[in-house]
Parts: structure tokens; C-alpha cells; sequence
């Protein structure tokens, strides 16, 4: 059941004094490597916002975070973060981002910039070192520059991985629990209680145990937040 459906839907266009700022972390990419999608508000008057995003094919989601309103200096502030990992080379436009914005029962939703990602292949920042190395004119020197620039990539490659998983470790709660199964999505439809926090929670753990067919469904209504598609997968699978 969708966490909206108590509220008075009224789709009248606010009056915002500040909007949101929709960005992505990095704007070039190979495939495999991880970028951050941010989302951040900024309002006088207390408001919240969650962000849909559109699904894409070479995009996988791999984390979702949504941080707590924070107020400071007469301004109520807001960040939605989505890591995404880049699946194949492309040029991609992530279009039709929508910000679901909030402020009591009212409820407005904000068309956001289009974000464009290009995911090149392997072999550019190999050739562009090429190019670079043909400008030395001992061939010994060119083998120990190159070694010493492969040692320094991997190196800095690594530190920046350190870095990244470090900052991003979630911080150990108090009350730990198992983590969540079918059985447990199986029961949140059974309630009518399907929610998207559950499923990615799910879609982090990739299970074998999770079906193509439901994987996707479950995909869609994390990014799309439509529950139908998931609902009549489960009741398939449910019936087999």
C-alpha cells in the first residue's frame, strides 16, 4: 500500500523560495563504476520531498538513502542520495526525475533538470595514455613511466574505494536484525503494508532465491513507486 494513501492529494504548484537542486556526482564514468545522484532542498516553511526516478536499462540501483529534514538558520533542509552503478557503455539521460514535495496534507510534484551521465569504455583511458607515452623518446623510460603510472592508478584507484565504502558505511544501530526475505515481502503484501524501504532492502541483498520476473517488478516499484506490476508477480509466483 502506498505511504500516500491517507493523504489529501491537492496538485496545486507551490510557491517555492528555493528549489530543488538535482545533481550527480561525477559526469563521466566506465562501466561498473558507482556515481551518486543528489537531490537537495531548501525551504523557509517546512516542507519534505521524496524523489521518483525513472527506471533505466543502464543504470542498476544499488543504495538509497534519505536523510532526516535538518533546520538551521531559518531554513528547513533536505537530501535524497541514490547510488547507481553504470552497467554498459552509453550516453545517458536520466530524464523525467520528479520531486514529490510535501508540506502538510498538500502534496505538489516538481519536473526536474534532466541529468546526463556518459559511460565510456575501458580502452579511453588506456589510449590516452598511449598518446601521452609516445612523446618520450627513450623507450626505457617510457616502460618505467608506464609502470609507474599503472602502480599509481591502482593505488589511488584503491583509496578512493577505501574512502567511498568508508563514508558510506551505515552507522551500527542498537536493536540488529535479521536481514529481510521473501517471506518477509510475501507477508507485507499479504498486510497490504508493501513497503519500498523493505524492497530495497531486498534488491541490496540480490538473492538467488529473487526470480528474474520479480526482480524487475521489484526494481520498477522502487523507482516508479507503482505497486501493481510487484503485486501480480508475487501472486503468480505465489500460485506456482
Amino acid at each position: 500500500m502506498m505511504r500516500h494513501c491517507f493523504l489529501i492529494m491537492l496538485l496545486w504548484p507551490f510557491s517555492v523560495d528555493a528549489s530543488i537542486q538535482l545533481s550527480l556526482s561525477r559526469a563521466q564514468c566506465q562501466p561498473g563504476d558507482v556515481v551518486e545522484l543528489y537531490a537537495e532542498s531548501a525551504f523557509e516553511e517546512l516542507r519534505t520531498f521524496e524523489l521518483k526516478l525513472p527506471q533505466h536499462e543502464a543504470l542498476h540501483l544499488v543504495a538509497h538513502q534519505r536523510q532526516p529534514v535538518l533546520y538551521a538558520d531559518g531554513i528547513y533542509r533536505q537530501k535524497d542520495i541514490w547510488v547507481l552503478q553504470a552497467k554498459k557503455v552509453a550516453l545517458i539521460e536520466l530524464a523525467g526525475v520528479v520531486a514529490i514535495i510535501q508540506a502538510g496534507e498538500t502534496i505538489s510534484e516538481v519536473k526536474l533538470p534532466v541529468q546526463r551521465l556518459e559511460v565510456i569504455p575501458y580502452g579511453s583511458i588506456e589510449e590516452r595514455f598511449e598518446l601521452e607515452l609516445l612523446t618520450e623518446e627513450d623507450p626505457a623510460q617510457e616502460e618505467g613511466s608506464a609502470v609507474w603510472w599503472i602502480a599509481l592508478l591502482a593505488v589511488s584507484g584503491l583509496t578512493i574505494a577505501t574512502i567511498y565504502f568508508v563514508s558510506n558505511k551505515p552507522e551500527p544501530i542498537a536493536d540488529e536484525s535479521a536481514a529481510p526475505t521473501l517471506d518477509d515481502l510475501r507477508a507485507a503484501f499479504a498486510s497490504g503494508d508493501l513497503s519500498v524501504d523493505l524492497v530495497e532492502q531486498l534488491l541490496a541483498e540480490e538473492s538467488p532465491s529473487i526470480s528474474e520476473d520479480l526482480y524487475r517488478a521489484m526494481e520498477r516499484f522502487v523507482y516508479g513507486g507503482d505497486s501493481s506490476a510487484l503485486v501480480i508477480q508475487l501472486e503468480e509466483e505465489a500460485s506456482q
